[in-house]
């Protein structure tokens, strides 16, 4: 079963210096002038929000690192001006980052993973990678980064005993959604951006609630398109309450699909953005849109709002994707071993049963090492973190607990004592 791993809480200045370590290690030019583009963006959106616009929806996420400061700026502004500290997991994520690197700072390949921390697409990846690191030395080991430049594959980390003997690492970060997740979004996005060039422009309001028995497909989305249109057209079917985010479904244009479209609101009246009972957990997808407009101090006014629910009857499989990431590890670690593999899994993604999650993941891994299977394996981790916060009388902390699971091989090639 997952281990707990004790975690010294940080305070408002373990935050603050920690922070300031992350600042000065990507370079605050750099830092900076992303911000301010990420900035310039998002007001940009709020205007185009305000326009009834809605292609900023379908934009590509920020990058990690930038998102983590802009709301770690927020969230100080906020604390100043109520006089509390308030628990915020892109705060945490921020100053445990900060940690790592001012305890890793000095380790042999440190430049080269400190400049992958600027590119979106291996932020992730070379985060975990300095936590991992952080977490050998603090028990005594050597470790080097590898250099990832060359075209061979190599693990991430060389990690040095105090005895002299060494092992391999690699780490995997698994994303929250499988390859199949990201086609099915493709294809939501799609029928929304399809849907919205036609109640954009003549300002409907309305909820569209989809359930599917398998996959959609792209050459499904015309069709359920032009259903779902004419049912708004013509008043609607199946319901969906706003204020409850109770819906009943109806059958669709084929038997593969139920659906209600329910209109919400006369086009361009206000409403109270609380009036709207948003329900995103019991759905795979889940997107609101809303035009908005803000004067001064004065609580934002919303209009025009529009809602897509979508169900799979065939949901996705958070836990076997791991394997994926099993897979593509152990080509990373030298055929002689001794290897040791980490896969972090993204903070909240097995919430829904974390136990039993944690049992099938167990099976799983256990069944790729056995026997003469993936010798070069000694161990596997599976990582995720949990924010905690922690009260000390008048004083308050937070911790970004890491939880972890290992699986040993019975019989690896070489032994790590």
């Amino acid at each position: 079963m997952p281990s707990s791993e004790q975690v010294n809480p940080v305070n408002a200045n373990e935050i603050l210096s920690y922070v300031e370590v992350v600042s000065t290690m990507v370079g605050e030019n750099w830092l900076n002038k992303t911000k301010k583009k990420e900035s310039e963006f998002r007001q940009e959106a709020q205007r185009l929000a305000s326009k009834g616009k809605i292609n900023y929806i379908y934009r590509p996420e920020p990058h990690p690192l930038i998102a983590w400061f802009l709301e770690f700026e927020e969230w100080l502004d906020a604390c100043r001006k109520s006089g509390r500290m308030e628990a915020n997991i892109a705060v945490l994520r921020l100053t445990t980052l900060g940690r790592c690197l001012n305890q890793t700072r000095h380790l042999p390949g440190f430049t080269k993973l400190v400049n992958r921390l600027k590119h979106k697409d291996s932020f992730y990846s070379a985060a975990f990678e300095v936590e991992i690191a952080d977490s050998y030395c603090n028990n005594g080991h050597k470790v080097t980064f590898i250099d990832e430049s060359t075209n061979s594959r190599t693990p991430d980390l060389r990690v040095q005993k105090p005895d002299g003997s060494h092992f391999w690492v690699e780490c995997k970060c698994r994303d929250k959604s499988t390859q199949r997740d990201q086609t099915n979004n493709s294809i939501w996005e799609e029928l929304e951006q399809s849907i919205f060039k036609v109640i954009g422009r003549n300002k409907h309001n309305a909820a569209f609630i989809i359930r599917s028995k398998s996959d959609p497909t792209r050459d499904e989305i015309a069709e359920l398109r032009d259903f779902l249109l004419k049912s708004l057209a013509s008043g609607g079917i199946g319901k969906y309450d706003i204020n409850t985010g109770a819906f009943d479904l109806a059958q669709g244009p084929t038997e593969k699909y139920l659906v209600a479209v329910q209109p919400l609101a006369v086009t361009d009246d206000e409403i109270k953005i609380d009036g709207i009972k948003l329900q995103s957990k019991l759905f795979d997808r889940y997107l609101v849109a809303f035009e908005f407009r803000a004067e001064g101090n004065q609580p934002a006014n919303y209009r025009n709002p529009t809602i897509f629910g979508y169900i799979n009857d065939h949901p996705s499989d958070v836990v076997k994707n791991i394997i994926h990431g099993f897979s593509s590890a152990v080509g990373q670690l030298p055929k002689e071993g001794p290897g040791i593999i980490w896969i972090r899994i993204p903070d909240n993604s097995w919430d829904d049963d974390f136990d039993t999650n944690v049992r099938k993941a167990e099976t799983l891994l256990q069944s790729e090492l056995t026997d003469d299977m993936n010798r070069r394996v000694n161990e596997i981790f599976l990582m995720t973190r949990v924010a905690r916060a922690i009260h000390n009388g008048s004083q308050i902390g937070f911790s970004y607990t890491p939880i972890t699971l290992s699986v040993r091989h019975p019989n690896p090639r070489h032994k790590v004592t």
